[in-house]
């Protein structure tokens, strides 16, 4: 064998040799990509869900109070505002649905269980309102003690879900560094191995 041929064999096999970690480099990385996108996809969801979740419960508080008053001053008027007022609470609960699934149940948790709460103390003010059972001072009283302190806590339970959305964002980055800086190792290793 000539001189000229052991060396291009020796220059083939180191670049086979060397071709290894740099095939483990550029799956480690694509791992890492794929953490990424899904990292953006999942946080991003959750915040504009979250976003939507804050949007639909304003919304069927305004309806509720709309069709309090209309109740009051329109009767057959306030039926009307009916379908819009259970629109809203369905969205809602398809929100909480949704972030239930995504994975972020246990930040949802006080959240959920406050919109129930309130959802079912809306149901009993119509109930009330319906049977004739509160006066329109007694409709005000009975709101002030039994609506408002569920909806003014609701605000600071969804800032903690929006809390939790970027904790489990900032573990992630976390996580794909970590992948990365793994990666980076094994392939100097690997290439250390190679020479």
């Amino acid at each position: 064998m000539s001189l000229r041929t052991r060396i291009v064999l020796t220059l083939l096999l180191m670049i086979g040799i060397l071709s290894v970690p740099a095939a483990y480099g550029l799956s480690a990385l694509r791992d890492l990509q794929q953490i990424v996108r899904s990292l953006r996809y999942r946080t991003a969801q959750a915040s504009l869900t979250l976003g939507r979740l804050q949007t639909s419960i304003e919304e069927v508080k305004a309806h509720q109070s709309t069709w309090v008053v209309m109740r009051r001053e329109f009767p057959e008027a306030a039926q009307e505002v009916r379908p819009a007022l259970d629109s809203a609470a369905a969205h809602t609960d398809q929100y909480f649905a949704y972030l239930r699934n995504a994975g972020y149940g246990e930040a949802i948790r006080g959240a959920d269980r406050l919109w129930s709460s309130l959802r079912d103390r809306f149901a009993e003010e119509r109930r009330l309102l319906d049977a004739g059972a509160l006066t329109p001072e007694g409709a005000a009283a009975w709101r002030d003690r039994n609506i408002v302190p569920p909806s003014d806590t609701m605000d600071a339970a969804l800032d903690r879900v929006a809390r939790a959305i970027d904790e489990v964002g900032r573990r992630d980055v976390i996580r794909a560094q970590e992948l990365a800086e793994d990666g980076v190792r094994r392939a100097l290793t690997a290439l250390a191995v190679a020479l």
